[in-house]
């Protein structure tokens, strides 16, 4: 059985197979007043060289082991630190991930309006952004684990300190353009693990096309957005910027997306932000695709575009059109989705019309299909889960839109809100804070170990004894709501916490992290490293590099040492404070002579 399930903001669908005509008006065509002969100018054609490779290479390691050390301190940090204060290091963690995304983004930028004003050429775009791809990664990698990590904070101290998966997710979308399938493309080719060629174009678009020697291709397009049409009255239908339709936006992306010779495109999610609509498809047939193409709601531009298409295997067939036998596509065809409203949908198989299929809202059957395989039906407050099915055949949708007014009465009223809290001990005192959404929530009842705490206070917030026992239960409660922290006391945190601020006693005082500020981590390579306890300089901590005393931090908590032509493992300590961090290098002179190795054996089985 196959079966697509998607999620939606503002418009509902669950999958189509694309063969839409453009509609009238639509603005595919580079903006009015362009420059003419900028948009005549010819792509440029690269190559990756021996030399760019290696650079890239030596880079990309670099950023890797930066990435493990990091990794290794943050979860050196974590398993020091007391129950109560993980989520607090984990929230820092994702606000110094999201910093680094952003800063990614701007430098995307920057260097993008420099290939456009011509003061950079194709080449050296095209190497930075293989870089800029590479920490991307890193960020990407970093949300990874915070995200395990974050699991296993109570669920109302995640939404208290925004860290939910859905918090956590939104980061690496920042630098969503150093993210997809075209950007990976060219850095696989600076690293020399394919071989291919990378044509960029620029007039009225930024155009990046990769081609590898196994025939997968991969584009990407960036165009300036012209938000001059968008109504900032947000009251109204035309407020939300919307002068097209999602019929008009799927037929505008359909027409963006190329024409295979075999298989077809499927719509698998369509979404509504900003006056713009968001498709996203993948490709059903020989070999595997995807694409995302974001239309402007007003305008109908395409102002970015990326599709990848993996090159078929030889062992691969065309079997997309069985695999379109047993999909369903979802689409409102009249009204406008909201808390609500009332909507048609029309499902579809390959494009026509089902009639007699099953629609279920909430997991409740509103109806069936009729001929023209349309349904009506109102649409329940909030989120809305459709489903259609037909035999095998299945599709669903999310509606996940809310109206503006609705919100904003929610946000006076606290419904909807999340119901979020953190606890904080400190000289064996634990102190409760309660948020509805963002906000301090007074009046919320706290009972600890089932025994009665009280209520909170105008600032949210209620306080008492560490009670002495293994575990911590504190359970919150507002109107029909209900939030819940349990964590289990490590032996002697108690005490610890009671005593916090004498030396010895706080386990947030045995912590010592290690960062690379200067060099770049590789076999040989000098490098300088700070060591900080609580994020303040150690000075005076003794470095032991593989098993030998190689000194002491200066005042400043830095130190500069050579690094072994094998794995390195330093261990600081600095009184009770201990750290540990070890760096793995792959050996290039045993790599190139394995590469040798092998291009001999190639060449005398040929």
């Amino acid at each position: 059985m196959s079966r697509l399930q998607t999620t939606l903001l503002v418009v509902l669908t669950a999958a189509v197979v694309l063969g839409m005509a453009l509609p009238a008006g639509a603005v595919v065509e580079p903006a009015e007043g362009a420059d003419q002969t900028a948009q005549q100018s010819a792509g440029q054609t690269i190559s990756v060289g021996a030399g760019q490779q290696l650079s890239t290479v030596l880079a990309v390691t670099g950023e890797e082991v930066r990435t493990e050390a990091a990794a290794a301190g943050f979860e050196q940090q974590l398993n020091k630190t007391a129950a109560t204060q993980k989520g607090e290091l984990i929230a820092e963690r994702a606000t110094a991930l999201a910093e680094r995304a952003t800063e990614l983004r701007d430098r995307y930028d920057e260097l993008t309006a420099a290939l456009r004003d011509g003061d950079i050429d194709g080449v050296e775009y095209a190497q930075r952004i293989a870089s800029l791809t590479t920490q991307v990664t890193a960020v990407e990698t970093g949300v990874t684990r915070v995200t395990e990590r974050a699991a296993t904070v109570p669920d109302a101290e995640r939404q208290a300190l925004n860290i939910t998966a859905t918090d956590l997710g939104q980061i690496a979308d920042e630098a969503a353009p150093l993210s997809g399938q075209t950007p990976d493309a060219v850095l696989s080719q600076f690293t020399g693990e394919v071989d291919g060629e990378i044509e960029i174009t620029v007039n009225a678009v930024l155009e990046i096309e990769v081609t590898n020697e196994n025939g997968d291709q991969s584009t990407q397009i960036e165009r300036p957005r012209d938000r001059d049409g968008d109504n900032e009255d947000r009251n109204n239908d035309s407020s939300r910027g919307y002068a097209l339709n999602q019929s008009d936006a799927l037929a505008i992306a359909t027409d963006a997306l190329s024409e295979p010779s075999q298989g077809a495109w499927v719509l698998t999610s369509i979404s509504a932000d900003d006056s713009a609509y968001e498709l996203e498809f993948v490709f059903q047939g020989p070999g595997d695709g995807e694409a995302e193409v974001a239309v402007d709601g007003q305008t109908g531009t395409v102002f970015e575009f990326e599709e990848s298409i993996e090159a078929p295997g030889e062992d691969e067939g065309d079997d997309g059109e069985n695999n379109n036998d047993k999909q369903l596509a979802i689409q409102v065809t009249d009204g406008d989705p909201g808390p609500g409203a009332e909507i048609t949908l029309t499902v579809t198989r390959n494009g026509e019309p089902v009639s007699g299929v099953t629609v279920e809202l909430e997991e409740n059957v509103v109806g069936t299909t009729g001929e023209n395989g349309s349904l009506t039906l109102t649409l329940p407050g909030g989120e809305a889960d459709i489903k259609a099915a037909d035999g095998e055949a299945e599709g669903e949708s999310e509606d996940e839109d809310e109206d503006e007014n609705d919100e904003s009465e929610n946000e006076n009223s606290g419904e909807e809100r999340p119901l979020g809290a953190t606890a904080d001990i400190e000289n064996g005192t634990v102190t409760v804070s309660v948020l509805l959404g963002n906000d301090p929530l007074e009046n919320a009842t706290v009972t600890a170990n089932q025994e009665s705490i009280g209520a909170t206070g105008p600032d949210g917030t209620v306080s008492f004894s560490l009670p002495d026992q293994d575990e911590l239960e504190i359970k919150i409660e507002y109107n029909d709501r209900e939030a819940e922290l349990e964590y289990e006391l490590e032996n002697g945190q108690k005490e610890n916490e009671q005593q916090e601020g004498q030396p010895g006693n706080s386990e947030d005082t045995e912590r010592l992290t290690l960062e690379v500020t200067e060099g770049e981590p590789a076999p040989g390579a000098e490098v300088t490293l700070a060591v900080t306890e609580n994020e303040e300089p150690a000075s005076n901590a003794s470095v032991e590099l593989n098993g030998n005393a190689v000194g002491s931090t200066d005042s400043d908590g830095s130190i500069t040492l050579t690094l072994p032509d094998t794995d390195a493992e330093i261990k600081l300590t600095d009184g009770e404070a201990e750290g540990e961090v070890e760096f793995e290098f792959e050996n290039e002179d045993e790599e190139t002579e394995n590469e040798d190795t092998e291009d001999e054996e190639t060449e005398n089985e040929d």
